[in-house]
C-alpha cells in the first residue's frame, strides 16, 4: 500500500525542480509576509539578526530564488518572534491548497511603470484603478499565465517583476523615496 503524500497530486506532479521552486517561492512569500506584519524592512531584520546575512541574501530567500538552510530559517524566524514549525505549517497548507504564490500589488505603481515590456500590464492596472478606484489587487499563481500572455513575458519573469510591485515591498519604498 503506497504511503499517502502530504502534498496533493496536482502539486506533487510538478516534479522535482518545479516543486522545489514552488516551495521556495511559497516559503519566501511567507517570510516576507511575516517580516512585513512585524513592521520590519529587510535592513531592520538583518540588523536584528546581528548581520548574520546580507540584505540581498534575505531578499533572495523572500523571492524564493535561493535555498534557506534549516539553521538560517530558525534564525530568521527567531528574529521575527515566530516558531519555525508554525511558519512551515503555513507553507505546507498553502502548498496543499494549490496556491503557493500570492502577492498584493500596488496598481498605481504598476500603472506608473514605464517599462515598454509592461505596456499591457500597465494598461490593465490603470483601467482597474480608474474603474473602481482600487489601489491594490491580490494576485494568485493562476493569474500569472494570462498576464504573461498579456505582457509577452515568461511566467517566472512576470512573477519576479510583480513581486517588485508588492504592497510594502522594500523596492516600493525605494521608489517612493526617490520621487
Amino acid at each position: 500500500m503506497p504511503v499517502p503524500s502530504p502534498v496533493p497530486r496536482s502539486v506533487a506532479d510538478v516534479g522535482g525542480d518545479g516543486f522545489d521552486q514552488a516551495y521556495r517561492r511559497c516559503l519566501g512569500n511567507e517570510l516576507r509576509l511575516l517580516r512585513r506584519s512585524r513592521g520590519y524592512t529587510r535592513q531592520q531584520l538583518v540588523d536584528r539578526l546581528g548581520s548574520l546575512i546580507a540584505v540581498q541574501t534575505l531578499a533572495t530567500y523572500e523571492l524564493g530564488t535561493r535555498h534557506c538552510s534549516v539553521v538560517r530559517l530558525a534564525q530568521v524566524c527567531g528574529a521575527l518572534g515566530e516558531d519555525a514549525p508554525t511558519l512551515l505549517a503555513r507553507v505546507s497548507q498553502r502548498m496543499a491548497s494549490g496556491t503557493p504564490w500570492v502577492v498584493t500589488v500596488d496598481l498605481r505603481a504598476v500603472s506608473a511603470d514605464r517599462s515598454p515590456a509592461l505596456r499591457g500590464l500597465r494598461r490593465w492596472a490603470w483601467a482597474l484603478v480608474r474603474q473602481g478606484g482600487l489601489a491594490y489587487r491580490e494576485l494568485h499563481e493562476e493569474a500569472l499565465r494570462p498576464l504573461s500572455v498579456l505582457t509577452g513575458r515568461s511566467v517566472e519573469d512576470l512573477r519576479t517583476k510583480l513581486d517588485t510591485f508588492a504592497v510594502g515591498s522594500d523596492d516600493d519604498r525605494g521608489r517612493s523615496r526617490a520621487s
